[in-house]
């Protein structure tokens, strides 16, 4: 890779406006890393990130050589790919997701892989190293992260076809056998059949539309005299609600309230920041 490559690839305007399309996503949930490759079948590729300095890094240091599902696109099938159900023992993992993690937070990540004839879509989403639950998280929200990714292509559709213009192809140094294979890859892949998401439980589905709008809008901070005029509801009705949903669910204060739908936060969130998008 050129410096004349390498300069169009770490174009700061680029990441500003990844920031902006994603900003919702990385506000309403753990998430604080999303990136974006396209890689086409003939060896040429484009790469969008929210975070430029990774970018930079993982370009400059040609981290890209151990990292999974960067390489030839028909080996690999559409799905989800859950990071931590990867060695974490495996050269790829030490050589480039470790960086990841250790420098820059990005961890305990997700990849949603999209097959086209002539091209696959990556999306590479990432959360704090801190974070706990991880599988749970991506268990209550991987139907709304594959429909955020949609709305990325169509929200995003000038910022990738700019990038198409400038679409650039490394060819690998080394051999990838040596980082990672076929086999582990797979046993990253989850089948959403087959992986339950909290949407499916009790508590969940004791909710009305209407009750989830809500407490999704608690979970930002917002009053109840803001929620109403959100929602373009009056105050009293909403107050008459509250009490409703105390009930429903066996609490005696909006504290003990947020405690017991802490693990369906985000999906409540994301839920409703996603139905304003449509």
């Amino acid at each position: 890779m050129n410096p004349t490559q390498l300069k169009k690839i770490l174009n700061p305007r680029v990441a500003n406006e990844m920031q902006q399309i994603c900003k919702p996503l990385l506000y309403a949930t753990p998430i604080n890393s999303f990136q974006f490759l396209r890689l086409f079948n003939d060896g040429y590729r484009i790469h969008l990130s929210t975070d430029p300095d990774w970018n930079e890094l993982f370009f400059s240091k040609k981290l890209f050589h151990a990292a999974k599902l960067q390489q030839d696109p028909t080996s690999y099938q559409s799905g989800s790919f859950i990071w931590d159900h990867w060695s974490r023992d495996c050269p790829s993992y030490i050589h480039c997701g470790k960086i990841a993690e250790d420098i820059f937070d990005h961890a305990h990540g997700l990849s949603i892989v999209q097959k086209n004839p002539s091209y696959t879509d990556i999306f590479d989403i990432a959360v704090s190293k801190k974070s706990s639950n991880t599988d749970e998280f991506y268990g209550a929200n991987i139907d709304l992260l594959q429909k955020f990714c949609q709305y990325f292509l169509l929200t995003a559709n000038k910022l990738i076809s700019e990038s198409e213009q400038n679409k650039f192809s490394f060819q690998p140094t080394c051999n990838q056998n040596q980082y990672y294979s076929q086999q582990e890859i797979a046993k990253g892949l989850i089948i959403p059949d087959d992986f339950h998401i909290t949407q499916k439980s009790d508590l969940y589905l004791k909710l009305t539309p209407r009750e989830k709008q809500i407490l999704a809008w608690l979970f930002q901070g917002k009053t109840l005299v803001e929620i109403a005029i959100i929602l373009g509801i009056s105050l009293r009705t909403l107050e008459k609600v509250m009490p409703r949903l105390k009930t429903k669910l066996d609490c005696q204060s909006l504290f003990q309230l947020g405690s017991k739908l802490t693990p369906i936060k985000h999906r409540l969130m994301l839920e409703e920041w996603m139905r304003s998008l449509y």
